[in-house]
């Protein structure tokens, strides 16, 4: 009978402690930010090496840049293939920032800016 009530016990506290980590599940939240550029088609987004967010911006050829706090900077691409539209971003182990863009340029690297 004892090992019942202490089954049951541990059964309650472990109910208890889940609950409480449910709530704080539950309690995320998130903010946006508005890109300053209207319909640029944002997509791809990747962490660079500087610890912010870096993403494209397909319809404008651009690449932009947003830290934790939200500020927003933009960076074009040259557009060499006369026809926007990167594809793809991601941080290379050079420390290098590498996008696709349709042929005839491919593919590009950009440092991060100082």
């Amino acid at each position: 009978m004892q090992n019942r009530y202490q089954s049951l016990a541990l059964v309650i506290i472990l109910l208890w402690a889940a609950a409480g980590v449910a709530e704080h599940a539950l309690a995320v939240t998130f903010m946006e930010f508005p890109i300053p550029t209207a319909a640029s088609g944002p997509a791809s987004i990747t962490q660079g090496p500087d610890g912010a967010m870096w993403f494209i911006e397909q319809n404008v050829n651009q690449i932009g840049r947003i830290t934790s706090a939200g500020v927003i900077t933009e960076f074009p691409v040259p557009n060499v293939g006369g026809s926007p539209g990167l594809s793809g971003i991601t941080a290379g182990p050079d420390g290098a920032l590498w996008f696709t863009d349709p042929p005839p340029t491919g593919s590009g690297a950009s440092p991060l800016p100082a």
